[in-house]
């Protein structure tokens, strides 16, 4: 019948593990289950469809990964601090992007929303310093806090669909106070190295001036930013 489950934590920190071939019966790939490994490239077979949190995180060699669109749940921080990932596709069933997904990826350049996507959980793309294009697609409708935390020069597309952004989606996370270690003393700054594209009358557009986010107003989508 062949293995159909990853287990969790199965291969976390196998630091010569350098290659990796997964059988096409394979189901779920559980929570850290090739977490600290140190592969360049893997192809997630197209019978998946659960990758669990953490599933790659911290694989400092991670270039290319190839997630099939029968994958259709992303857990946490699956792909997070995954330093050499260049670019990231997500599958075109999951409905949620979920916290920290490609947390700290600071190399990654393209990553492709699909319009299946509803909401855009916490901390999702911060930290990703390369970043500097993303249209985010006519079916979302929420995005979380901290979500761009520490983006640069980044130009994010923000449909009318949108309805749902938390105060701090487009802040960055900084210290305010007088002792480092007390998470109190660090707060919600307004990113001003970033700028939204949105349209007239949206919520979008309302957040970016309440908030003091830099934005252009369009009455399309931009063809190239």
């Amino acid at each position: 019948s062949g293995i159909t489950s990853i287990k969790e934590s199965a291969f976390s920190f196998c630091e010569n593990l350098s290659s990796v071939q997964l059988p096409d019966t394979l189901i779920s790939i559980e929570m850290a289950a090739f977490l600290g490994c140190a592969f360049s490239s893997i192809a997630i077979p197209d019978s998946v469809t659960f990758i669990g949190a953490g599933a790659f995180s911290s694989c400092p060699n991670l270039t290319e990964i190839t997630i099939p669109n029968s994958v259709t749940s992303i857990g946490e921080q699956a792909f997070g601090d995954c330093e050499s990932l260049v670019s990231f596709i997500f599958p075109n069933k999951i409905t949620s992007i979920e916290n920290g997904t490609l947390l700290a990826c600071d190399n990654l350049e393209h990553i492709v929303i699909p319009n299946s996507v509803i909401t855009i959980n916490d901390w999702a793309f911060s930290a990703c310093t390369k970043l500097k294009k993303l249209e985010i697609p006519d079916s979302v409708t929420t995005i979380g806090e901290y979500v761009f935390e520490g983006c640069e020069g980044l130009n994010i597309t923000i449909p009318a669909s949108v309805t749902e952004i938390d105060d701090a989606a487009f802040c960055n996370l900084v210290f305010q106070g007088d002792n480092p270690r007390d998470s109190h003393d660090y707060g919600p700054v307004p990113n001003t190295k970033l700028t939204l594209w949105v349209f007239p009358d949206t919520v979008a557009q309302q957040h970016a001036i309440e908030h003091g986010i830099p934005f252009v107003t369009m009455l399309d989508y931009p063809a190239d930013t």
